[in-house]
């Protein structure tokens, strides 16, 4: 053998190795890669069981509010009921099959779930909407007392948005 091919069978095997431990390198940091989305998916799966733990709470809170038997009450009780059981079905599920139930789901009951979309993001902002800061006596945070446009002190808060009764003396 010559030494000129010796060399090449080298530089052939040198390749090889170095494609090996190329390919080695690539597949150990996509498994990390992988790993690492599994545990993120995972965090944001349980923060969003949470959520809605939290959310059919705050329905719960809302239903005990209203009137004992109104619609609204029996509403909210059946959303909390059944947002506190799909966060549990939530959180006993990977992420993967949570994907494919809900994607199936809506692919045969496209009005359901376009409906419970529309109802969650309605009583969503219901609830955010009730559980801002109230403002009592008509007083900015400084202390003064709020005016409205004609000048006059209000026992509530100036809202620009509402419309203001005038009436035309003449």
């Amino acid at each position: 053998m010559s030494s000129q091919s010796k060399t090449a069978e080298e530089l052939k095997g040198h390749a090889e190795d170095a494609v090996d431990t190329v390919s080695n390198m690539a597949k150990d940091a996509a498994g990390t890669a992988k790993a690492k989305v599994a545990a993120k998916s995972e965090a944001a799966k349980d923060g969003l069981a949470s959520e809605m733990h939290d959310t059919a709470a705050a329905l719960r809170r809302a239903a005990d509010e209203v009137r004992d038997g109104s619609p609204q009450g029996s509403t909210f009780s059946m959303l909390a009921n059944g947002l506190a059981d799909m966060a549990d079905s939530v959180q006993g599920q990977n992420v993967s099959d949570i994907a494919s139930v809900a994607s199936n789901f809506a692919r045969k009951n496209p009005v359901a779930f376009l409906g419970g979309a529309a109802l969650l993001g309605f009583a969503v902002s219901r609830f955010a909407k009730a559980s801002e800061a109230p403002q009592h006596g008509g007083h900015s945070a400084s202390g003064t007392a709020m005016q409205s446009p004609r000048g006059s002190a209000h026992s509530t808060a100036y809202n620009p948005n509402i419309p203001t009764m005038e009436t035309d003396n003449g």
